[in-house]
């Protein structure tokens, strides 16, 4: 899709963009994950599905793994950069995990036990990981750049089920789905204008994803805030 040193000299040709939209996504991405991690273990609630964590950390671990390829092949600050946001992000990915094995089974799994549902989310992880591996090895995207998005549009479906699946803004917060919104709008932003991703699919994609992510943040912020002495609630 895209010539990677191509890409890089564009980033170098214009810094201060590059510095503007790639600190809002990144930026953001920290509020948004900060939340889904605070929230998760407060609201005593699966954070995201299953099917989303096991995409992202394989994804995200790969890319870390991957340290050679950033500060040796390519050695370019960029890339150095998105190597250090990775680690955070594994990092918390896995505190996901920890929340869906922790508060998830009632929700996700309620007719296996405890442990079932532990054995049940470590096969997932394997799986995700198999996934990954098969899916990178035929996709031309050496940077990530094109994943990137797509790991970010696939956040969309896995809040969407939960959020609709519970009656008030538990495992949620306004801030959180802002925060989601301006990290897609400051990655679009990237590809399109800097890195002139700019094929109809790839704008479809972009779009989808904006419109998506600000009706779901209204949505959100419409719901009841969660109230742990609501009757039925799990503690």
């Amino acid at each position: 899709m895209y010539d990677p040193n191509e890409v890089l000299r564009l980033v170098d040709d214009n810094v201060a963009l590059v510095l503007a939209f790639g600190g809002l996504s990144f930026g953001a991405l920290g509020v948004y994950y900060y939340e889904m991690a605070t929230l998760g273990f407060r609201h005593r609630v699966a954070p995201l599905t299953l099917v989303a964590v096991t995409t992202f950390f394989p994804h995200d671990a790969n890319f870390v793994l991957n340290f050679e390829d950033w500060f040796s092949t390519y050695d370019h600050w960029l890339l150095k950069g998105f190597w250090a946001a990775l680690v955070v992000t594994s990092l918390l990915e896995l505190v996901f995990v920890a929340a869906i094995v922790r508060h998830g089974r009632e929700e996700m799994a309620p007719g296996l036990s405890q442990r079932g549902f532990e054995l049940y989310c470590a096969g997932a992880m394997v799986a995700g990981i198999c996934l990954w591996a098969v899916l990178k090895v035929n996709i031309d995207d050496p940077l990530y750049l094109t994943t990137f998005m797509l790991t970010i549009t696939w956040c969309l479906p896995s809040m969407t089920v939960l959020h609709l699946r519970r009656d008030e803004r538990r495992g949620f917060s306004t801030r959180q789905l802002v925060a989601y919104l301006l990290m897609a709008l400051g990655y679009v932003l990237l590809t399109v204008v800097v890195f002139e991703f700019r094929d109809v699919w790839w704008l479809v994609v972009c779009a989808l994803t904006l419109v998506w992510g600000a009706g779901l943040a209204w949505s959100v912020s419409r719901s009841p805030a969660f109230d742990p002495d609501r009757p039925g609630t799990t503690r």
